[in-house]
């Protein structure tokens, strides 16, 4: 096995750990939201620009977290094809 092998390698396995990681945070993160949403239907004291600012808030938490992923992806991908092009 070549150093570009071993590399590649290397990377696929840090793209899973980045992937399953990605996918344990969302999970939180979706459950977070789900039990804030509860609370907040509870909460009839709770006038209704606290819960906008709830949902635009978990709305940009999910659309943050899909580019740091699509980025972290990308930065992968441009190394993986820096080390099977050398």
């Amino acid at each position: 096995m070549n150093n570009n092998e071993i590399v590649k390698n290397i990377l696929l396995q840090s793209r899973d750990v980045f992937e399953n990681t990605y996918k344990a945070v969302t999970i939180l993160q979706d459950n977070n939201q789900k039990l804030t949403e509860q609370v907040m239907e509870k909460a009839n004291f709770l006038p209704a620009e606290v819960r906008e600012v709830n949902e635009r808030w978990f709305k940009a938490a999910r659309e943050v977290r899909e580019k740091f992923r699509d980025n972290v992806l990308n930065g992968h991908k441009q190394l993986e094809d820096l080390v099977t092009s050398a």
